[in-house]
């Protein structure tokens, strides 16, 4: 497999970590030295020849799928993060039971912004 990092001018001298690289992609009709356009355009016809199939595992498929709630006035795409334990303690599932006063006045300061037709957010500290 050809490596096209450590050949474009642009990438290089970085580490693949670091994000410095990403604007000469992600801004628009940005023009490429000649160099780097001449070894990009080898690289996809190189690459068209030798079709190569890199099948997504089951962990990329499900990044994929997008998931929606029903609200009553829309349907909305969410996101659910991948470190949810869905094993609870005992201890855990006794504090799930004791509702806080203060949650059950951001429950409901939340439900009449929805029902003004506004988007809720609430932080991951103040619902656990």
């Amino acid at each position: 497999m050809m490596k096209i990092w450590q050949h474009l001018s642009f990438t290089q001298s970085l580490n693949k970590n670091e994000q410095g690289w990403t604007g000469m992609l992600r801004q628009g009709l940005n023009k490429f030295n000649h160099k780097d356009g001449l070894f990009l355009a080898d690289a996809l016809l190189k690459l068209s020849k030798h079709c190569v199939s890199y099948p997504l595992n089951e962990k990329e498929q499900k990044k994929l799928k997008t998931h929606t709630v029903n609200r009553i006035d829309k349907v909305v795409e969410v996101s659910i993060p991948d470190n949810v334990d869905e094993t609870l303690t005992a201890n855990e599932q006794l504090q799930t039971q004791k509702v806080r006063e203060s949650i059950k006045m951001q429950a409901l300061l939340a439900q009449i912004g929805a029902c003004m037709g506004l988007s809720v957010w609430l932080s991951g500290n103040s619902i656990s």
